[in-house]
């Protein structure tokens, strides 16, 4: 191993803790813990008994090159084109942050928000996007149990955190302060999964107070150069390195400026030293930098923080239009959770780039689980033809398949609503109609591929602004979220109107209040 490889961090505070990295032995199905990637590939490579997971902390970030199959698809004819299009698909890292909407709330919230049926079908949801490198947000104890059961994740991705358990029959009732690392915080916090081996994981505890930031340091591989004669040349430089940092900070309008601290503490971290420019201007590339998740940013003043951070926002830099990631008017679940009292459409969810980074984006940063589950998995044939036969298995290019075989389970209050609703005239809802979406926020994915310079980094942002790089647009999800949900189009049921939620609250309150009269 290079000793070039193996990053010399600075001196770092006591509020930063180095995180054990998790993953599932593919063969022994049992969880391996190591500090970092250059302690595990040493133990399996002096240990014959764990020398068959050698292959699984050798993997680096593979799809995050080449940049040029990309920049000069214009200048091949048509034949070649058309070739390199289906493996140009392939190719950049597929990365996205979700807040999973955690279920620790008052009693009287729980029916609406589902928890348990929902963090089934969320969880399907991210078998089924793929992602390289996913963060989460407000991950919870009953979450994670989810996700660490699950065989495709347990086989597929390197966790921040996990519980520590003998085997998948003794979570019992734990918590979620206590898993390995403690990195979810008392009560909820955020989650980095990966597909490929992180070099190493820092959590810090002091910029939120009760939710972890966690930096996740990756690799590049050595890239393989070619040129317009198809003349071939590789170039390793074990000194770059990717660093995911997962955050959520703090939300309520009125703590703008407390968010502003939070974010501009994440930037400033010694972790991230590495990531500046020097003093001709031209970038110091050592260290790419992307920070991903709910960062709450409720308004649209606050957004001059991240040119203040030397971010970029992603969404901005592919899109033109809003964005909305959490929105009243398309997400039932935000108008039923909050009553009907909430109509606000705001970005919380980011997606930044550090601007000194080489990577940049290969297609059109997008909206995910923007629609109804409902709607997703169980929706007919005229209305999602990609989905006409869903398997709940992994097939042979490992994209899970969700099943239609089982019986969307409607709970009876909303059964009574949907009565109510249709009998009082105020308004038809279908019979088929459930308001439960995967969270109240929608989710942000995108492609990254990593540029040799800023001249390439910049024409390659032209090239997607410009939508010239349509072809890798996400269609491989074989038709999930394929209606491209800027934020901009109409609402589903009761539209933007706090009225009908409002009217039909105090309807079901009616019921219920006869129901226990009646009883009792």
């Amino acid at each position: 191993m290079s000793s070039q490889q193996q990053q010399q961090q600075p001196n770092l505070p006591r509020t930063c803790v180095r995180l054990k990295i998790a993953k599932c032995s593919t063969r022994r199905k049992e969880w391996k813990f190591y500090e970092n990637r250059f302690k595990a590939l040493t133990s399996c490579s002096n240990s014959t008994e764990q020398c068959e997971d050698l292959e699984e902390w050798t993997r680096l970030l593979s799809k995050i090159i080449p940049s040029e199959k990309y920049l000069f698809q214009s200048m091949k004819n048509d034949d070649e084109k058309e070739g390199l299009i289906g493996e140009s698909r392939e190719l950049g890292l597929k990365i996205g942050t979700f807040n999973v909407l955690f279920d620790l709330v008052p009693f009287f919230i729980k029916p609406i928000i589902r928890s348990r049926q929902r963090y089934a079908y969320t969880v399907q949801l991210l078998k089924q996007e793929n992602f390289d490198i996913l963060v989460l947000n407000e991950v919870t104890a009953e979450f994670l149990k989810i996700l660490q059961q699950d065989e495709f994740f347990k086989t597929n991705y390197y966790f921040s955190d996990i519980f520590k358990v003998e085997n998948d029959h003794s979570f019992g009732s734990l918590r979620t302060s206590d898993t390995l690392n403690e990195s979810l915080g008392r009560k909820m916090g955020n989650l980095i999964l990966s597909k490929y081996a992180p070099d190493y994981m820092y959590m810090e505890l002091k910029i939120h107070e009760s939710r972890p930031v966690i930096y996740a340091f990756f690799s590049h591989v050595p890239k393989m150069h070619s040129n317009m004669f198809n003349n071939r040349t590789t170039v390793t430089d074990h000194s770059s390195q990717l660093c995911i940092i997962g955050a959520h900070t703090t939300a309520m309008t009125e703590f703008a400026m407390k968010r502003r601290h939070e974010l501009l503490a994440i930037i400033s971290h010694p972790l991230l030293q590495r990531a500046t420019k020097n003093d001709e201007g031209s970038t110091n590339s050592k260290l790419d930098v992307i920070l991903m998740g709910d960062l709450n940013l409720h308004d649209e003043k606050e957004d001059v923080v991240i040119s203040d951070m030397n971010f970029i926002d992603a969404w901005n830099e592919t899109r033109t239009s809003k964005g909305y990631t959490f929105d009243s008017s398309l997400n039932d679940l935000v108008r039923w959770m909050f009553y009907g009292m909430e109509i606000r459409r705001m970005r919380l969810d980011r997606i930044l780039m550090h601007e000194s980074s080489l990577c940049a984006p290969s297609c059109k940063v997008k909206l995910f689980a923007n629609r109804p589950l409902r709607e997703l998995f169980f929706s007919n044939k005229r209305s999602l033809p990609h989905h006409q036969e869903l398997l709940n298995e992994v097939t042979n290019n490992d994209e899970p398949r969700i099943t239609n075989r089982a019986k969307w389970r409607v709970p009876l209050w909303w059964k009574i609503v949907r009565f109510c609703l249709n009998a009082s005239s105020l308004m038809k809802v279908d019979s088929g109609y459930d308001y439960l979406f995967a969270s109240d926020h929608f989710g942000l994915k995108m492609r990254v591929v990593r540029c040799d310079n800023e001249q390439e980094r910049d024409e390659l942002r032209r090239r997607v602004l410009a939508r010239e790089n349509n072809y890798c647009d996400f269609d491989e999800t074989n038709g999930v979220d394929e209606k491209d949900h800027d934020g901009m189009e109409d609402g589903g049921p009761f539209s933007n109107h706090r009225f009908y939620v409002v009217v039909t609250s105090f309807i079901l309150l009616d019921c219920c209040g006869f129901l226990a009269r009646w009883l009792f």
